[in-house]
């Protein structure tokens, strides 16, 4: 293996683990994602987690190329050796380095991580889900739930106040027999689908039926706490509608589609390699 193949092969890793190192905030709300957001609702009162990941995943790339730069001078070959028409080095063509490096295939593969990332976090929390619980709202305030994700029946009382994110709605649930003074669980549910997704029981009790996540975005909680409405430090939402099977399919997909995407560009490299070598194996003509 030549030593650019090798070099090719370290970036891809690095930048592959920058990927997952980003997903892995904006999934948990946590380390540089959970800043930045909170940055921005402190100024703005409002953030953009596609912007606030897209600034993670640029600045540590960002900082990665400016650690080779500054140790790029370990790489240059040495004065008294022959430079001229050596390409891919201090003297050859301009811009030698770059073309080579994005005619690997590894470079051409890297942005293919982030489906790949998503499809597996799909595929996980499938399995992570399990069978379907039956549950109480309570069961959330007492401790009883742990789990970061699960598949659940859910029995509560709805709150009156809700909160409204474009056509989302998170609205409070509790159990009127174990009140607590901080919201443990909200139900998720896009506003045209409430008849469908909200089974009333009697009164103001209701089940829902849905991917129950112990994770909340950062604007979603800073507005209910400027409505006055305090939210437990670990605070689950019903995502309605979501289920194990749907999670797995969507995963499956996304992967399956990446790996099409993936062969159908490996077998352009070769094609294009393939040509590159016949021209090069194409006889000399004598010119008079």
């Amino acid at each position: 293996m030549s030593a650019l193949q090798m070099k090719t092969k370290t970036d891809f890793a690095a930048a592959l683990a920058i990927l997952g190192a980003s997903f892995y905030w904006m999934f948990t709300y946590s380390g540089p994602y959970r800043y930045l957001a909170e940055l921005q609702l402190r100024a703005f009162h409002q953030y953009s987690p596609k912007l606030t990941m897209f600034a993670i995943v640029l600045g540590l790339l960002g900082i990665l190329a400016l650690a080779k730069l500054l140790l790029r001078g370990a790489e240059r070959p040495a004065p008294s050796l022959p430079q001229g028409n050596t390409p891919g080095i201090a003297g050859g063509k301009p811009g030698s380095n770059v073309s080579m490096a994005f005619a690997s295939p590894f470079w051409r593969l890297w942005f293919l991580a982030i489906p790949l990332v998503m499809g597996g976090y799909f595929l996980f929390n499938a399995a992570q889900a399990g069978e379907l619980k039956q549950l109480r709202a309570g069961d959330f305030d007492s401790g009883q739930v742990t789990a970061r994700v699960l598949y659940a029946d859910v029995r509560g009382q709805l709150s009156q106040a809700y909160l409204m994110k474009d056509t989302y709605m998170y609205i409070p649930m509790y159990d009127s027999a174990a009140p607590s003074r901080s919201v443990h669980l909200l139900v998720g549910v896009d506003k045209a689908r409430v008849k469908t997704y909200l089974h009333q029981q009697g009164g103001d009790v209701f089940t829902v039926r849905g991917m129950v996540q112990r994770d909340l975005e950062g604007d979603v909680k800073v507005a209910f706490q400027k409505n006055g409405i305090a939210l437990a430090e670990q605070c689950w939402v019903v995502h309605t509608g979501r289920d194990p099977d749907t999670d797995k399919k969507a995963g499956l997909i996304i992967i399956g589609v990446t790996a099409a995407l993936a062969a159908a560009m490996a077998g352009w490299v070769a094609y294009q390699d393939k040509k590159k070598l016949a021209a090069k194996a194409l006889p000399l003509r004598a010119t008079t």
